[in-house]
């Protein structure tokens, strides 16, 4: 959505110490924003490694604005407000549940909804 795009560009600007970075808006309704950067393709290239925890870990408002950052991209609210977060692998998820104990903020998980595989 436009408010997600928005943020994204305005911290990417400022992480990355660049002039206002502007999402654009395409023709099939999606908000766009695209920035060339070696040290945010390092980061993001493996997010499942997660070697720059740095990044992330410190100070405690980075690693707030971590998780609000995955639960505004991957995470959703059902009828019963029970908040749901999506991702591929479960390094992720627990990592996530591990900065959140840190914080002092419950959760349960992560459960697979991912059915064994048969041969």
């Amino acid at each position: 959505d436009r408010d997600f795009a928005v943020e994204l560009a305005r911290s990417l600007a400022k992480v990355l110490g660049r002039q206002q970075i502007r999402p654009r808006y395409t023709s099939d309704g999606r908000y766009v924003v695209s920035v060339a950067s070696q040290t945010l393709y390092e980061l993001l290239k493996k997010p499942e490694d997660l070697e720059d925890k740095k990044f992330v870990e410190h100070p405690e408002e980075c690693t707030a604005a971590f998780i609000r950052g995955f639960a505004d991209s991957e995470g959703r609210v059902d009828k019963h407000d029970y908040i749901y977060s999506s991702a591929t692998t479960v390094e992720i998820p627990a990592y996530l549940k591990e900065l959140l104990r840190r914080l002092g903020i419950g959760s349960t998980g992560p459960h697979s909804k991912r059915q064994p595989k048969t041969f």
